[in-house]
């Protein structure tokens, strides 16, 4: 299972999907990115992208093995917009011309499965 809730994702662990994102209030270039940030409770980074924006919209896949391993439970995931990023030398964004992070994070429901794959 993959539902998407308006922003609140529910999931069982190793399944697989994609949620579309579309951004409003701004018309974001070819150079600028989003970044896809999901935490688990103790505030460590379990499933992070940079994402090139296609008519102000991109799409974020979940694969199995990016869930398959963690806990049941409940994470925090958000979306930062970055016009004309920074990047270091390891490909990481450090800063950008505007920064903007439009919601407060929202909630991916991992659930628990019996069967391992």
């Amino acid at each position: 299972m993959f539902n998407v809730d308006g922003y609140k994702i529910d999931m069982h662990r190793g399944d697989t999907g994609a949620i579309t994102i579309r951004a409003t209030g701004y018309a974001f270039g070819p150079n600028d990115r989003a970044l896809f940030t999901v935490r688990n409770q103790q505030g460590t980074i379990v499933k992070q992208g940079v994402y090139a924006m296609e008519n102000n919209a991109f799409v974020v896949p979940f694969l199995n093995a990016e869930t398959d391993y963690l806990d049941r439970g409940t994470y925090e995931w958000d979306v930062r917009y970055i016009v004309n990023p920074i990047f270091d030398s390891d490909n990481n964004i450090i800063d950008g011309d505007a920064v903007s992070t439009p919601k407060d994070p929202m909630e991916l429901n991992l659930r628990r499965t019996v069967g391992q794959i």
